[in-house]
């Protein structure tokens, strides 16, 4: 069969494969990763943290405070917090009330790709993880 196509016809016909193979590319299977859900598992259940307005320390450069309640520091509240892929920021005190109790802490975030995805809180004073925020579940 013969057919007679104008250069205008071969044109579109070449123009709809082009975007057809856009489209396959774009919706089509030739691309699939499996999704990584990481998952932090503490061995204590911990109900939700509540936040409590604490004036922070104003010299933020050292790795120690200068207030003497807390025993660990910064820097080893950062290592226990570090997650696997996650960097970390710059740990900040404050306070959490669990179980109706008041718990000083350093909120430690957690960067993956360039932006914030979790808060952890350490205890000050033994350096258990008694709590943590995951931003990406949360409608903040």
């Amino acid at each position: 069969m013969d057919l007679d196509l104008t250069w205008e016809q071969k044109a579109l016909i070449g123009v709809g494969v082009v975007v057809l193979i856009i489209l396959i590319y774009a919706y089509g299977p030739f691309n699939m990763t499996p999704e990584v859900n990481v998952q932090n598992t503490t061995s204590t259940p911990v109900s939700d943290p509540q936040l409590l307005p604490v004036n922070s320390p104003s010299d933020n450069s050292s790795n120690n405070t200068t207030n003497g309640s807390f025993t660990i520091t910064k820097q080893k509240a950062k290592e226990i917090a570090s997650l696997p892929g996650y960097r970390t920021g710059d740990p900040s005190s404050g306070s959490i009330v669990i179980n109706n109790q008041t718990v000083s802490v350093w909120i430690v975030p957690l960067y993956l790709n360039g932006k914030m995805t979790k808060e952890v809180y350490v205890d000050t004073a033994n350096g258990s993880i008694v709590g943590t925020r995951d931003f990406n579940n949360s409608t903040n």
